[in-house]
């Protein structure tokens, strides 16, 4: 991971307490382990700008500051020219004339990318904004910056963050950010693909003209970049690995990894008989790669193991921290708190939902339709909160709609809400989390992926049809393995064609025990819910959630969570996990060097 950070005076020169403010700070806004942090730092001759970028990654991708007449860049993530990396230094070269939005336009990969001048700063990010960019402003000094964390406090000049309401609230009422609000107060996010300009009189955002390919059949070409966005990946690792279920998405990853010929190892977590490492290992077994089965399991047998023993507290603060603050606590996504760096590329098929539809998934037929799917899905909890707040959150996602220009066309529409939220927000902060520990490929948001994905008909990727013949192009014998709990879109209703054999042969394969199917995020009554309501209730009186709440209806959950009365309940527990989610994050604990276990013990089914 690199997180950079930049500073401009709007007049004059940088107030020397804000360059002393950043170095007292790198404690807070560094969610990597110190001990293998590189650091670099550049600041203009007239002491009017200055840039931090610091940085844990392998050498083999480039990172740190490039610097030429009288200006610097630095890359967050990484940038592709077709399969190849692209470095700072060329970066530099590329944007420094007019042509420049227009080569960040063409690229592939993950990444913003921040150049810095004397009187101006200009930032870029992808469709996808899996890398962020970030700025806030005070005394006239514009900060800019790869982590929001890292811009409010240096902004503020602070070691403590002011929290957003409007941010908590839409993390209350849907699972996860459906805003461009940030967690911290006064801090601005970039809209994805995207261009920010600062300037000393003004502060400009600009939509990057996106560079397709013509005249090439468009799964065709979505084949070629999902194969052009993982054949670096050699250059950093000889071996990766790659996340393997039994879905859907991973499974195009590892055939698209097998298409382009790189070694890998599939690993898949979850107890041994759960259909998804049956499937993976099957899976694995076609492709000829070896597989890799892993357990979060903590156990005094590790033969028969009778109990998982989760860190509850830690484990969330760890997943806040490397978040940035913005990811739902729900989501198992990396929880080690300022681990050492892995030079391990790690793949996964997140983000696969983009190339299947997003929301348009669930669009059957009417604008009315669409509406009602949509608005179902981001209201989700609308009768926990107050009416004020509820009214808010409904306003905001008709704003939305009524600014998207592409209204007229339902699916796309859906589509395009999930890219800039659900892909933009939800995915980018577990993208972050799992950056920490070391380089991250998720090639179904690689830039270029995702301007082929547009360029396929809105149908073929709702039904699914344009998945199947990525997978049919790189290792066609994928498909006749069942999916777990699903069929592909296209099929779900019977066989397309006359071999009804091969169809009954896909049947979905669903868990057989209750020990395979078990998820203890919803087994509160093993003291779950007790160590949840400790940090929830300090935090009810907070004006960031008594603002949003309809008191007597979070009372009702709040008692069934007292009175071990939640387990299963899928809907009101998800509540719970959103509420001690912002009550966690408003709780300061997650900032802490060294949180408290707060262990809780889970007997496991037999």
């Amino acid at each position: 991971m690199e997180v950079h950070l930049a500073l401009l005076a709007r007049r004059g020169q940088l107030p020397d307490e804000m360059l002393t403010t950043v170095e007292g700070l790198e404690d807070l806004i560094l969610p990597f382990h110190p001990a293998v942090e590189t650091r670099d730092t550049w600041i203009s001759d007239s002491r009017r700008s200055a840039l931090w970028s610091w940085g844990n990654g392998p050498p083999a991708i480039p990172s740190g500051i490039a610097v030429a007449d009288g200006a610097a860049i630095c890359l967050s993530g990484y940038a592709l020219r077709g399969p190849k990396l692209i470095t700072p230094d060329e970066l530099l070269r590329e944007t420094g004339g007019p042509e420049g939005d227009e080569f960040i336009g063409g690229l592939g990969g993950v990444f913003s990318i921040l150049r810095i001048e004397d009187d101006r700063i200009v930032a870029w990010n992808t469709p996808a904004r899996l890398e962020q960019v970030y700025w806030a402003e005070r005394s006239g000094v514009v900060v800019v910056a790869s982590r929001a964390l890292a811009a409010h406090l240096v902004a503020s000049r602070s070691r403590r963050p002011a929290y957003d309401a409007a941010f908590i609230r839409s993390v209350l009422i849907t699972g996860f950010p459906t805003t461009n609000r940030t967690p911290f107060q006064g801090v601005s996010l970039l809209p994805g693909g995207s261009r920010l300009e600062v300037r000393a009189g003004r502060t400009t955002v600009s939509r990057l003209s996106q560079q397709h390919v013509p005249d090439v059949e468009p799964l065709v070409r979505l084949n070629e970049s999902l194969v052009d966005s993982i054949s670096f990946i050699t250059e950093v690792d000889p071996e990766p690995s790659t996340a393997l279920t039994g879905g859907k998405d991973s499974r195009l990853v590892a055939a698209v990894l097998a298409e382009a010929g790189v070694p890998f190892t599939a690993i898949t977590g979850g107890l041994s008989e759960h259909p998804d490492v049956v499937v993976a290992k099957r899976l694995a077994e076609i492709l000829g790669v070896p597989h890799v089965e892993t357990s979060r399991l903590r156990s005094d047998d590790v033969e028969t193991p009778t109990f998982l023993n989760i860190h509850v507290i830690l484990d969330s603060c760890g997943r806040l921290l490397n978040s940035d603050g913005a990811h739902p606590i729900f989501e198992l996504i990396a929880r080690e708190r300022r681990r050492p760096s892995r030079s391990h590329v790690v793949l996964g098929g997140q983000g696969g939902e983009v190339l299947r539809g997003g929301y348009a998934k669930k669009l059957y037929g009417s604008h009315f339709e669409a509406w009602g799917s949509l608005s179902r899905r981001l209201i989700r909890h609308h009768r926990l909160l107050a009416p004020t707040a509820r009214a808010a959150e409904r306003s905001r996602l008709v704003s939305w709609l009524a600014r998207n220009t592409t209204w007229s066309s339902p699916p796309q529409a859906l589509w395009d809400y999930y890219l800039e939220f659900r892909s933009g927000r939800w995915a980018a902060a577990g993208w972050a989390a799992k950056s920490v520990g070391g380089p991250t490929v998720w090639p179904f948001f690689d830039a270029a992926v995702v301007r082929a994905i547009e360029q396929v008909d809105i149908a073929q990727r709702i039904d699914e049809r344009a998945l199947v013949s990525v997978i049919e192009q790189a290792e066609p014998r994928l498909i006749e393995v069942p999916l777990v709990g699903a069929r592909f879109a296209f099929e779900e209703s019977g066989p397309v064609g006359d071999d009804e054999a091969a169809w009954r042969a896909r049947a979905p394969i669903e868990p057989v025990s209750a020990r395979a199917a078990f998820d203890w995020r919803f087994h509160f009554s093993s003291g779950l819910g007790a160590l949840m309501l400790e940090t929830i209730s300090p935090q009810l009186e907070r004006d960031e959630l008594a603002s949003s709440l309809d008191r007597e209806a979070v009372a009702g959950v709040l008692r069934a969570l007292q009175n071990d009365q939640l387990d299963g309940n899928k809907e009101e527990g998800h509540f719970a996990w959103m509420l001690f989610s912002a009550a966690l994050l408003l709780s300061d604990i997650w900032l802490e060097p060294s949180p408290p276990l707060g262990t809780v013990r889970f007997p496991l089914p037999s």
